[in-house]
């Protein structure tokens, strides 16, 4: 058994297992089992980690669920102003603050990629906006009604544009530049 307490362990317990302490984990070995676990993850998350893999998960929860939200969000406002008549700038509504937050913005990048691959997986399974990576809304099912060839566009976009948040590229302009060509890739243009 592995716990980091054991004042949560039943005495019965206690008295039948060999304690072996373990000390904390350097800051470079919690951010090496979070990549090894190919988690996304900030270097805030690993500094506050206090050198516990179980806390910089819990981090690491908070900070994937939110970055979850604003990705929809994004997509949601996309999909509502599809045909941008003017700025592209007008879909980074969602990002408010988080847009000054480069590993936000790169664990984002990430989750652009992660989506659009479970994206191909439901198309492939022949699943439409329901898979339980899904939060199945409608622009869900207008990503899984792309052809193969349109999320393939989408993807590669989705490598550069987390390339460009770690070259410190301006995030709005990254953002913008990707939904600009995403329009292009949905209408057909790219």
């Amino acid at each position: 058994l592995v716990t980091e307490t054991l004042l949560g362990m039943l005495p019965t317990i206690r008295s039948r297992s060999l304690v072996t302490q373990f000390g904390i984990l350097s800051n470079n070995d919690v951010q090496g089992v979070l990549t090894q676990n190919l988690l996304a993850f900030t270097a805030e998350q690993v500094q506050f980690s206090e050198g516990s893999v179980v806390k910089a998960m819990a981090l690491n929860l908070e900070t994937q669920s939110h970055i979850k939200v604003v990705y929809h969000k994004l997509w949601e406002q996309f999909f509502k102003t599809h045909k941008f008549q003017g700025s592209y700038y007008q879909v980074l509504e969602p990002l408010n603050k988080d847009i000054k937050d480069k590993d936000f913005m790169v664990a984002l990048g990430q989750y652009f990629q992660k989506h659009l691959q479970s994206v191909w997986k439901a198309k492939d399974q022949g699943i439409h906006g329901q898979s339980s990576n899904f939060y199945n809304t409608s622009f869900d099912e207008n990503l899984t009604s792309l052809s193969y060839s349109q999320l393939d566009s989408l993807f590669l976009e989705s490598i550069q544009l987390e390339k460009d948040f770690k070259s410190n590229v301006d995030p709005s302009l990254c953002i913008a530049q990707f939904f600009k060509k995403a329009n292009e890739v949905v209408s057909g243009q790219h």
